[in-house]
């Protein structure tokens, strides 16, 4: 699925049954599920590098705006892993290269609307 996708992140994990055919929109969209996570090495508030310190704290799902699949629009439904930092009490997610840190519209989607923009120019 990573393949499919170009997604180059080998922290982002496909189950089974990842894709569905979901209505988005009065629109048939592909949406691929998948989890992000790791062994957080230091806190970015604190910077703190104790592995006991820094503690898995749930997820946070995020909708991921992919380019299009088979001529349908393609979503990821990202569970991000969330941290806790018991230094100084402060929370942050993982992050990953496919998307900018609070955005939900990946890369790959920016650099296919360039080319486009670019084409119709």
């Amino acid at each position: 699925m990573r393949n499919v996708l170009n997604i180059k992140d080998l922290n982002i994990h496909f189950g089974e049954n990842c894709c569905q055919d979901v209505v988005i929109k009065g629109q048939i969209a592909k949406v691929f599920s998948a989890v992000l996570t790791f062994e957080a090495l230091r806190c970015p508030n604190c910077g703190m590098e104790n592995q006991q310190s820094i503690v898995k704290n749930g997820t946070k799902k995020s909708r991921i705006v992919l380019p299009e699949v088979s001529g349908y629009p393609a979503f990821l439904d990202l569970n991000k892993q969330r941290f806790l930092c018991r230094e100084c009490s402060s929370t942050f997610s993982a992050q990953t290269n496919i998307v900018e840190k609070n955005c939900f519209i990946s890369r790959a989607t920016k650099v296919s609307i360039a080319l486009y923009a670019r084409k119709t120019i």
